[in-house]
């Protein structure tokens, strides 16, 4: 059950960049963890691309890692009017407003790309 809710928070399709593509393979693993990616398009002509990983296994880092996702995906929404993709540092900075480690006791590593 927990790798088929873990499936249905990733990506369902993949994003084109004129002619690449991008592709992945999820192989769920017996426990539940804190590992998730997704993208999403965050300016005219950009795609941001993010990693995180929540230290630990089980349904607290599952959750954290739910969270976080959220987090991004809708503090990062694009506008109309946006001409860049918001800068990875903001983004950063933002989340660890929103999550410090103290809130959590633990850490969790990300990895973006625009």
């Amino acid at each position: 059950m927990a790798a088929t809710i873990q499936q249905t928070l990733i990506p369902r399709y993949s994003p084109r960049i004129g002619p690449i593509r991008f592709a992945w393979r999820f192989e769920p693993c017996e426990h539940i963890g804190g590992d998730i990616f997704n993208f999403q398009y965050t300016g005219k002509n950009y795609i941001s691309f993010y990693m995180f990983d929540v230290c630990g296994h089980g349904v607290s880092s599952a959750l954290i890692a739910a969270a976080v996702s959220q987090f991004t995906q809708t503090s990062c929404e694009p506008t109309v009017s946006a001409i860049e993709a918001p800068c990875p540092e903001t983004v950063l900075n933002n989340l660890e407003r929103a999550f410090p480690f103290e809130r959590f006791d633990c850490k969790a590593t990300g990895a973006g790309v625009d």
